[in-house]
């Protein structure tokens, strides 16, 4: 009888022990899983805090848009907040603007500075608040002030892309190269990024024994501005044969200007390929525009400006002016419909 109570103690002993090992495992495996709830709302609720402040040169004008249209979305997607800013080609309108986002306590800034070299106390407010800058084209002021990346496209490059491409369909077309006349129309040579564009164009004739008989800038990128401008062009000499204009707003209005002396063989490229290039390709107003790629610049600007916040390091492809370059190529009749 004592073997058997004995027998029952130890069984009852055991499961006793086992219950409590089962409550103690269920209550860590119960730990560990709101602790890791607890993370991710955590992690959730930091990236909802994130705000990013856009400031654009001009909503008007297609190239900005699409650009905004990248962060937008892109920040859509990461559950970032994003107050956006229109410039509308002011200085006054841009540092002011900038200034009221960085006051409503943005995390970062990302500028495509109408006046970039107005741009210095905007930049040194920022810094002093410990605010990323990442500048989105235009450009970067000479490196006068503090920013974090400076984000635009290799616009020399563009520039004799556009040339290249232009003395490729001349020759196509079994033109003497030395009869050629040919325009350029950028805008203020304060915008680095846009007159570099023509800079590099005018190289590219030289170099080919091409005449450039007019190289003037427009008061604004503008369609408008741009026709009184080219209309004073052709004017004074309508045997031009190209005219290559440093955006695609421009574009346009140089086209209209050809179109309404009856100058309709004119050889009219843009630059930046976006909706305005676009649809202009579309209905025979221009032939061409260089393409950049300013939604995937605003993407990449929301990118950098995180690994800032982060603390992580930026890889810069020219490292003395915290350049990151965005690509380039043509956009004309053969591609314009391309996906």
């Amino acid at each position: 009888m004592k073997r058997l109570l004995a027998i029952i103690l130890a069984v009852v002993l055991g499961l006793s022990c086992f219950a409590c090992a089962s409550s103690t495992d269920s209550a860590a495996t119960e730990e560990t899983t709101t602790t890791e709830e607890t993370t991710t709302e955590a992690a959730t609720t930091e990236d909802a805090d994130i705000t990013i402040g856009l400031s654009l040169y001009s909503t008007d004008i297609s190239y900005f848009v699409a650009m905004e249209n990248g962060v937008e979305e892109y920040c859509s997607e990461m559950g970032y907040n994003v107050i956006v800013h229109d410039e509308k080609m002011d200085e006054t309108e841009m540092v002011s603007g900038c200034t009221n986002l960085i006051n409503q306590g943005v995390d970062a800034l990302l500028v495509s500075p109408f006046k970039p070299e107005a741009l210095g106390p905007v930049a040194t407010l920022a810094a002093e608040k410990g605010i990323p800058l990442i500048i989105l084209d235009i450009g970067n002021g000479d490196g006068a002030y503090p920013y974090d990346a400076f984000i635009v496209s290799d616009n020399n490059e563009g520039g004799r892309l556009a040339g290249e491409y232009l003395i490729q369909m001349l020759t196509d077309a079994g033109e003497d190269l030395s009869t050629v006349k040919t325009a350029v129309i950028t805008i203020d040579p304060s915008n680095v990024a846009n007159y570099s564009r023509g800079t590099a164009f005018v190289e590219v004739m030289e170099e080919n024994g091409i005449s450039v008989v007019s190289n003037i800038y427009a008061k604004e990128a503008t369609a408008d501005a741009t026709y009184t401008v080219a209309t004073s062009i052709l004017i004074a000499d309508p045997e031009i044969r190209a005219i290559f204009c440093s955006n695609d707003e421009e574009a346009v209005g140089a086209s209209q200007a050809a179109a309404d002396l009856g100058l309709n063989d004119i050889i009219i490229i843009g630059f930046d390929g976006q909706e305005t290039a676009i649809n202009a390709i579309e209905n025979g107003l221009i032939d061409a525009s260089v393409r950049q790629y300013p939604s995937e610049m605003g993407v990449l600007g929301v990118q950098l400006a995180m690994k800032v916040i982060a603390g992580e390091t930026i890889e810069y492809d020219d490292a003395d002016t915290k350049t990151v370059y965005s690509p380039l190529d043509m956009l004309d009749a053969s591609n314009v419909n391309a996906d």
